[in-house]
C-alpha cells in the first residue's frame, strides 16, 4: 500500500473505489471489527466448506481474543511471533495448530485485499 494510502487509512479519510466513501475510522479497523465483517462476507459467499469455516472461526476467535482491540494497520510480523509464543505457552498447542491460526488470518487479509 502506498504511503499516501496508508496515511489516509490512519486518518480515516480513505475511500473505497467500489463503494464511494468507506468507513476507515479506527473503530472499524480493529481486528475484531474486520474479522466480524470478513466472516459475514465469507458466509454469504460460501467461500469455505463448513469444516474449513469452523476451523477458521476457531483460529480467528483466538486472534480476536488476543488482539481484538488492535488496529489492523498496526499488525506486524512481530505480532505473528508474539501470537505463536502465546499459543505455545498458554495453550500448549502444536506448530501445526498455530500455522492453521495464522492461515485463518491470512485468508481474511487476502479476501479483504489488505
Amino acid at each position: 500500500m502506498p504511503p499516501s494510502k496508508l496515511q489516509e487509512e490512519k486518518e480515516g479519510t480513505a475511500k473505497d473505489p467500489k463503494e464511494g466513501a468507506a468507513d476507515t475510522s479506527p473503530e472499524c479497523r480493529t481486528l475484531s471489527a474486520v474479522v466480524k465483517e470478513y466472516q459475514k462476507d465469507r458466509n454469504t459467499l460460501e467461500k469455505r466448506s463448513p469444516a474449513s469455516a469452523c476451523r477458521e472461526k476457531s483460529g480467528l476467535r483466538l486472534w480476536r481474543k488476543r488482539y481484538g482491540a488492535q488496529d489492523m494497520l498496526e499488525l506486524k510480523n512481530a505480532t505473528l511471533n508474539e501470537f505463536a509464543e502465546w499459543r505455545k505457552t498458554e495453550h500448549e498447542v502444536s506448530g501445526r495448530a498455530i500455522d492453521l491460526d495464522v492461515m485463518a488470518l491470512s485468508h481474511m487479509l487476502d479476501l479483504r485485499g489488505e
